[in-house]
C-alpha cells in the first residue's frame, strides 16, 4: 500500500496551478476537464479541483518536507512572490521555529490552505525511520 495523492480545492484552477508551479515546482500532467487537473510534485500526484467555495477544517494543512538549504530557498521564493506567512505552530508568522525536531515556516495558498514547509532535524519515528518517512512524505527537491 502506498499513499498516492492529495486532492486540494480551489476557486481558480489556473491560479492554483501557477502558485504550486512557482513555489514548489509542480508540473501539470493531466487535465480531467476544466474543473480538475493533476500535477506532480517530486513524483507525488497532486490534484487541484475547482469548487464554488473552499472551506478547510481547522488545523488541516499540507506538510512539505525538504532539506535546510532548500528550506531557505523556498522561504525566499515565497517572500519574493509575496505569499502570506502565518503563525502555524511557530511563535510568530514569518519566523522559523528552531526546536529539536524541525525547522519550519507556514504560509497559505491562494485559497487559504495552510502549508507547513519544514526540514526534520531529528526523526521522531522508531524502526526504519528514514525509509518509512521518505516513503510517506511529500518532499521537494528543488
Amino acid at each position: 500500500m502506498q499513499l498516492n495523492h492529495i486532492n486540494i480545492l480551489t476557486t481558480d484552477v489556473a491560479r492554483s496551478v501557477a502558485f504550486y508551479e512557482k513555489l514548489f515546482g509542480a508540473r501539470k500532467i493531466f487535465e480531467f476537464h476544466q474543473n480538475k487537473v493533476v500535477c506532480i510534485i517530486n513524483g507525488f500526484e497532486f490534484f487541484i479541483q475547482k469548487v464554488d467555495e473552499v472551506i478547510y477544517p481547522e488545523h488541516f494543512h499540507l506538510g512539505i518536507r525538504t532539506d535546510h538549504s532548500k528550506l531557505d530557498a523556498l522561504y525566499q521564493v515565497a517572500r519574493d512572490l509575496k505569499v502570506p506567512f502565518i503563525k502555524g505552530s511557530n511563535p510568530e508568522p514569518d519566523v522559523f521555529e528552531y526546536d529539536e525536531y524541525r525547522t519550519a515556516f507556514y504560509l497559505i495558498d491562494p485559497d487559504g490552505l495552510e502549508i507547513e514547509v519544514y526540514t526534520p532535524d531529528k526523526f521522531v519515528l522508531d524502526d526504519d525511520q528514514e525509509q518509512a518517512h521518505t516513503r510517506s512524505s511529500l518532499c521537494v527537491n528543488g
